[in-house]
């Protein structure tokens, strides 16, 4: 039973509706049709014909009265929403397929945490007998049909952030120094000239740098957003990358800056070099 005086909310539209309803369920894992109208201030045959919906999706499952949350789909429907939401989507999108095209059948690789990189894994499914080595648990999920992809989990301590999942701590590192690749893809939160690359998580550095060791090639993902700024824990100089790939709405002073420093920049205007 929810006390609906205490998150009552105005009359809303279908699709808000829907997502409010699909928050409550997260929540509450069982709900009562008359709290759902009550709440949502509409009719309880609204509510049923919104619950009809979520059932035929697979989300819920109908009971008297009320309809309780399918628990195995609770992750998978909390990510997809979540997906839609991110900031820079699609160039993201964009820096995923971009550095795709810098993977090779046969490949050994690492790819890191991040919304970015989840993005690349997301363009390799053609590959062939590609092995992926990742902290990144989304990419784990998303690519565990591909025959042709052997992915590798770190293990580690889990850490989430609003829109990912990785793996960290001493266990993740200890994975880590018993491998060596030749190519690691990995997001940062901040690309400054001056500060150089830097993450929000000192969790997150502590892997990103392991990576770094076990690496020949780094190649940094990053939307022209995170250029300009200065995240909490700094990593390291932007000569440290072998690559950059990013969108053409870049600072033109960066692109000068690697291009004098003959590190090769990729954009969406750019796909070979």
């Amino acid at each position: 039973m929810i006390e609906s005086d205490l998150i009552w909310v105005p009359y809303m539209f279908a699709e808000k509706r829907l997502k409010k309803v699909k928050e409550l369920l997260r929540q509450y894992k069982t709900i009562e049709i008359s709290s759902l109208s009550s709440i949502l201030s509409v009719s309880e045959a609204t509510v049923r014909r919104d619950l009809d919906k979520l059932e035929a999706e697979g989300l819920i499952k109908r009971i008297h009265g009320g309809a309780v949350l399918i628990e195995e789909e609770d992750d998978a429907l909390a990510f997809q929403e979540q997906l839609r939401s991110i900031a820079n989507l699609e160039e993201k999108k964009s820096i995923g397929r971009i550095a795709s095209n810098l993977v090779q059948n046969n490949d050994v690789i690492i790819i890191g945490s991040g919304t970015t990189c989840y993005q690349l894994a997301c363009h390799l499914k053609d590959k062939k007998n590609l092995t992926i080595v990742t902290n990144n648990m989304l990419i784990g999920m998303e690519l565990s049909a591909c025959s042709d992809i052997r992915v590798i989990m770190t293990g580690g301590n889990v850490y989430r952030t609003e829109n990912s999942v990785s793996l960290v701590g001493d266990f993740s590192n200890k994975t880590l120094e018993e491998i060596h690749v030749n190519k690691a893809f990995m997001g940062v939160d901040g690309v400054d000239i001056d500060n150089g690359f830097s993450v929000n998580s000192m969790e997150l550095a502590l892997v990103w740098n392991q990576i770094v060791k076990i690496s020949e090639n780094l190649i940094v993902l990053s939307d022209y957003t995170k250029f300009d700024k200065k995240a909490f824990i700094r990593l390291g100089p932007l000569e440290m990358a072998s690559k950059i790939v990013t969108n053409d709405k870049v600072p033109d002073v960066y692109k000068q800056y690697f291009f004098e420093k003959l590190i090769p920049i990729y954009t969406g205007y750019q796909l070979s070099q």
